[in-house]
């Protein structure tokens, strides 16, 4: 598992107001429309990740962050031609600050906290176990890809190069990972059929109380929004 169990306040944070954090910062990489606001947004993304000490995890991550930064300025400058290079790259970030700030989330969760959150917010139980569940395949997908990108570079084969050569290196690295989780999650349906998952009688092990600490914590954010909507409104951002 990528969490890792320790004495931290952001750790102790209500589930449901980690969460809400989460959506708020997704539809905050909505917002830039600017090189530079996606810059200062990756940028900003990196350094809470740095503080919160889940850099680590970030790191693991690199192969993926590179390899969606990269397919999106290809994809996108194929679509809209090379004048649209600026443009390209800031859609690349925001979608990297998106998969940073879901690899925090995840680090400072647990994943029967998660499940207590969407349950929470009315989402029925088998979506709420599947998104939940899928935090494990998390730390799983980040090893087997650095697995199967040493075992190629191993074999001499080379991932450097520009953006178009690395794209079209990249491509042969995805079927095996691809194939191995369609492989864990059929394993992982049988098991969990063969432990009575269909049944419906089920009790909540997990409870967790809102403090003053966690309203105060949302009512900030819910004001920093605010003002990143007026910025982009103003087209600021």
């Amino acid at each position: 598992m990528i969490f890792e169990e320790r004495e931290a306040f952001e750790v102790k944070i209500d589930p449901r107001g980690k969460l809400l954090f989460l959506i708020l910062f997704f539809l905050i990489c909505l917002f830039p429309s600017k090189l530079y606001s996606s810059v200062a947004l990756f940028s900003l993304s990196l350094l809470i990740s740095f503080l919160l000490k889940v850099i680590k995890n970030v790191l693991k991550a690199k192969f993926v962050l590179s390899t969606v930064f990269i397919f999106t300025v290809v994809l996108w400058l194929i679509s809209n031609g090379f004048g649209y290079m600026e443009r390209a790259i800031s859609i690349a970030l925001k979608l990297d600050s998106m998969i940073v700030g879901g690899i925090i989330f995840i680090s400072i969760t647990r994943q029967e906290e998660l499940f207590f959150a969407l349950r929470k917010f009315f989402i029925p139980f088998k979506p709420s176990f599947a998104i939940s569940l899928s935090m494990r395949f998390v730390p799983i997908i980040l090893n087997l890809i650095e697995t199967v990108v040493q075992a190629q570079r191993g074999r001499g084969y080379e991932l450097s190069g520009n953006p178009f050569k690395r794209a079209k290196r990249i491509i042969p690295l995805i079927g095996p990972v691809l194939l191995y989780v369609l492989r864990w999650t059929d394993k992982l349906s049988i098991a969990l059929e063969a432990r009575g998952f269909s049944s419906e009688n089920r009790i909540d092990y997990y409870e967790w109380k809102m403090s003053l600490k966690d309203y105060f914590l949302l009512f900030i954010s819910l004001l920093l929004f605010a003002f990143l909507v007026f910025l982009r409104i103003k087209d600021i951002i």
